[in-house]
């Protein structure tokens, strides 16, 4: 018991320790500040680079999913088919 007592007082103390140094390497954000100005330069031309794929792929997807949804709609309709059959049986 008293070793899970110190221990538990160590752990609390280097949590401590290690929020008390987060606040510091905060502080020096400038840097991170300065990269952040110069990316949205290279943004714009992300998105248009990403812009001309998407509506590529776009038609495809949809006309996967078309085909896709008519099986599906098939399938619950035979489910309920299905379900008649074994009431008929079970009174006979």
């Amino acid at each position: 018991m008293v070793k899970f007592c110190f221990f538990t007082l160590i752990a609390l103390l280097s949590v401590h320790l290690v929020l008390s140094t987060d606040p510091p390497q905060i502080s020096p954000s400038p840097a991170p500040k300065l990269a952040a100005d110069s990316t949205p330069t290279i943004f714009p031309s992300k998105p248009i680079a990403l812009l001309a794929p998407a509506p590529a792929n776009t038609p495809h997807g949809s006309i996967s999913f078309s085909p896709s949804l008519p099986p599906s709609n098939a399938a619950p309709a035979s489910s309920p088919s299905t379900s008649p059959s074994p009431p008929s049986q079970s009174p006979c």
